[in-house]
């Protein structure tokens, strides 16, 4: 279990399932957001070949949701100035023409953890990611939160899904995907719900993913309630 602080995942953190017990909400909320941001690092720095559009759309939902790194900008006078977005780091990392794109990347990815864990943390958490980033940057202030919007199973024992936008037929309803998914082909729980949620009110639980009938799909999954 990674500690909670300012700075991106580094080559050599890991990923794993484990108990919560003791952690406060601030701390809880950190750890989900690692379960999110690992699978977008992963897909940008290792699968980009093989990440279609539709899983990267579920990837990036909860980013989505908050309305974090909405826009792309590349006409700064140094790199340092420039930016992506969801779609435009996307665009880059399935083809970056031959040019060098770390930079690039890891800003995203530390950007977008950040203004994700500012939505979901308490200002006294706010203040911590200060103090630990390490060019004292005070991310909280940079995103300019209008609204937080949390992480709904922190703050409510009621059920809520994900919205995603599906992949849409001429009459709105998205193509039946069939058996064609299993829980391993998921980076997380996130990205599993985001799925699960867009074929179950057309199909019901096409892919047998949630096989306990609880209503949340592959519950052994990182970041799963």
């Amino acid at each position: 279990m990674l500690s909670a602080r300012g700075t991106p995942a580094f080559d050599g953190d890991d990923l794993q399932r484990a108990s919560q017990d003791g952690l406060s909400e601030d701390e809880k909320a950190f750890q989900r957001v690692m379960a999110i941001m690992f699978p977008i690092r992963n897909a940008l720095m290792y699968d980009i070949a093989a990440v279609t559009q539709t899983e990267w759309d579920l990837l990036v939902s909860e980013l989505k949701e908050r309305e974090i790194k909405e826009t792309t900008f590349t006409s700064g006078p140094t790199p340092k100035d420039n930016y992506y977005g969801r779609q435009g780091i996307f665009n880059l990392a399935k083809t970056p023409g031959g040019r060098d794109i770390h930079h690039d990347v890891m800003k995203f990815l530390e950007e977008a953890g950040l203004y994700l864990l500012c939505h979901v943390t308490t200002n006294d958490f706010g203040e911590m990611l200060q103090e630990t980033h390490p060019e004292g940057h005070d991310p909280c202030r940079e995103v300019e939160i209008s609204t937080r919007i949390p992480f709904a199973h922190l703050v409510s024992t009621t059920a809520t899904t994900t919205t995603v936008t599906p992949p849409a037929t001429t009459s709105g309803v998205p193509d039946n995907p069939g058996n064609t998914k299993n829980c391993s082909d998921f980076f997380n729980y996130a990205q599993a719900k985001a799925w699960y949620d867009t074929y179950f009110p057309y199909y019901g639980d096409v892919a047998r993913l949630d096989g306990d009938n609880d209503g949340e799909p592959c519950g052994s999954l990182p970041g799963a309630p």
